[in-house]
């Protein structure tokens, strides 16, 4: 195994023979035949270093790790030369992507800005969730990028109105001693034992909630309303966001790990399994992704488990809410439409779902403020039919999702891929907020969705420390 002090050399090396690069490429600014991009990216390729330890071993204070599912692709970035963003009311996606587009016009090739929104633009929005705004892409300053088996350090920057001396500051106090797996794995866990435990809405409201919603239900008019709900856990002292981050990765089987820190001490990261959309040039990928059971303490329970789930009448009815109105929406965006996989099981670290999988070719002139329009939020997070859904979800909850549920990812000049971020908490110093949600649909019981929810909450309660804060609520059965 190489050692740490090999691995610091080395990436030292890498550091001396990056500011080269970026050096010559200041020199050249001005002389014919230079490129006209107004955003540089310089990167060599490296060994050996993980996205994620060199992230945490990072002192600076804006952070951002994105990978997506299938493990081919990684970045973890520090700072940021450019960002879209805004804290606005009654903004909607074109205005954000055409934002988004005329930045992308001026960036070297491989350039990506990273970032999300809010679940709905224009609802309340509490204070914690300001650093975050409405809405925020960047463009990172550094970034450690993994491409399967290909690893590339990055620079990138503005090649007007900025100093050498900056860049190159920022790059010398860049550090890395190394990711040794064997230590990592029996490195000590971070005391964290919540000293309280807040639920909103609590049982007796959520049970309310519920038994409302069901009296709404009515085939044709309200089919679906996904309920969600805010848990804050508080600790005597900030919790270490980015051990959240490293276990996450454990569990990251067929999910997306996101990780957003817009400032020090604030941090909304998660797990997601669930793929909003992919576009590679015109061609797109989407799915439906509902109905939820526990993961069996067997291999044999697990299969029963998993049987029940794919038989089951209510689950069937919520996933099929989903996937007809999915199909719906990229029969609109798409020439043609075709079903991957159909009501097939996905096994998570803790639970498993139903997922049916899209695929389609755009029609001329859908571009992503489009599809994103029509795909979010999809049924698996609002409701069906969607506006009426959520209407019903604004009177009910009396906090702000933030960005809970919404779309997060990453936008090129030639393609983007958003996923749902679910599975999610927000850390906000020493309090962290866990968020998620449960269909109501004809049959729902309020206890059994409860139930569902802190299933879904618990790859980060198990995480902590065992304390009666955050029980589950088995004494109401």
């Amino acid at each position: 195994m190489t050692s740490g002090l090999s691995i610091n050399a080395d990436f030292e090396r890498a550091k001396n023979a990056l500011e080269k690069k970026i050096r010559c490429a200041l020199s050249e600014k001005g002389r014919e035949g230079s490129s006209v991009k107004e955003i540089k990216r310089i990167e060599i390729e490296v060994k050996e270093i993980d996205p994620i330890s060199w992230l945490e071993q990072q002192s600076h204070a804006v952070k951002t790790y994105w990978s997506n599912r299938d493990g081919a692709f990684s970045m973890a970035g520090i700072g940021k030369i450019f960002e879209v963003s805004g804290y606005l009311c009654n903004i909607g996606y074109p205005e954000i992507f055409k934002e988004i587009n005329t930045c992308l016009s001026a960036v070297d090739k491989g350039i990506r800005l990273y970032g999300g929104t809010r679940f709905t633009l224009s609802d309340r929005q509490e204070d914690l969730w300001k650093a975050f705004n409405t809405y925020s892409f960047i463009i990172p300053r550094f970034e450690i990028v993994s491409y399967g088996k290909k690893t590339v350090f990055a620079c990138n920057f503005k090649k007007e109105g900025i100093l050498i001396e900056e860049i190159l500051h920022d790059l010398s106090i860049l550090s890395y001693r190394g990711y040794d797996s064997a230590s990592l794995n029996k490195e000590k866990r971070p005391q964290m034992t919540p000293i309280s435990r807040m639920d909103d809405p609590d049982y007796s409201s959520w049970e309310k909630n519920v038994k409302e919603t069901l009296s709404l239900l009515s085939p044709g008019q309200l089919e679906k309303v996904v309920l969600a709900r805010k848990t804050e856990l508080h600790f005597s002292r900030p919790p270490d966001s980015m051990f959240f981050l490293k276990e996450l990765m454990k569990q990251q089987a067929d999910g997306y790990l996101f990780y957003f820190q817009p400032v020090c001490g604030v941090s909304f990261l998660g797990v997601t399994p669930e793929r909003l959309y992919r576009r590679l040039s015109d061609k797109i990928e989407t799915e439906a992704l509902a109905g939820t059971r526990q993961r069996g303490k067997t291999s044999d329970e697990d299969i029963m488990i998993g049987n029940e789930l794919k038989t089951n009448p209510k689950d069937l009815q919520e996933h099929r809410c989903v996937s007809r109105a999915v199909e719906e929406r990229m029969q609109l965006l798409c020439n043609s439409v075709q079903i991957l996989s159909k009501e097939q099981i996905i096994k998570l670290d803790r639970i498993q779902h139903l997922r049916t999988q899209f695929c389609g070719i755009l029609k001329d002139g859908i571009t992503d403020p489009e599809i994103i329009t029509s795909l979010h939020p999809s049924p698996a997070v609002a409701g069906y039919p969607r506006n009426e859904a959520l209407r019903r979800i604004t009177d009910l909850e009396k906090f702000d999702r933030g960005w809970y549920a919404g779309p997060v990812g990453w936008v090129s000049c030639d393609s983007a891929e958003f996923a749902v971020a679910i599975r999610s908490c927000l850390v906000n110093n020493t309090r962290i907020f866990l968020y998620a949600g449960a269909g109501i649909v004809s049959g729902s019981d309020p206890y059994m969705e409860w139930q569902e929810i802190e299933s879904k909450i618990a790859n980060f309660t198990a995480l902590m420390d065992s304390s009666q804060s955050y029980r589950s609520y088995e004494h109401l059965e």
